[in-house]
């Protein structure tokens, strides 16, 4: 997933799970230690495992503290994707759904 940070966004949350196997699922919440993703970068997955065949959810939440100090709403923006995976000529390929 990549997304568009706005001035000082940070990520402060990601949640990749496989849809259907709730044992399958990677949650990490940052408060202070908010991470910086810059622009046109892909977000870390933190070595999450992905098979073909497996249908996933991918969200994160990206904050702006500037904004929530001053009581700019929303302070917040959510980014979202639910895809599939197959495999072609021995690579992963997604789907999204």
């Amino acid at each position: 997933m990549m997304v568009q940070p706005e001035g000082d966004e940070k990520l402060i949350s990601l949640t990749i799970n496989e849809v259907g196997n709730d044992k399958n699922q990677l949650s990490k919440v940052y408060y202070d230690d908010a991470l910086t993703i810059p622009a046109d970068t892909c977000v870390p997955t933190f070595g999450y495992l992905f098979k073909a065949g497996k249908t996933y959810g991918f969200s994160v939440i990206l904050e702006s503290q500037a904004k929530r100090k001053r009581g700019i709403q929303p302070a917040s923006r959510v980014y979202g994707v639910s895809f599939s995976l197959r495999e072609n000529n021995g690579q992963l390929e997604a789907n999204t759904l």
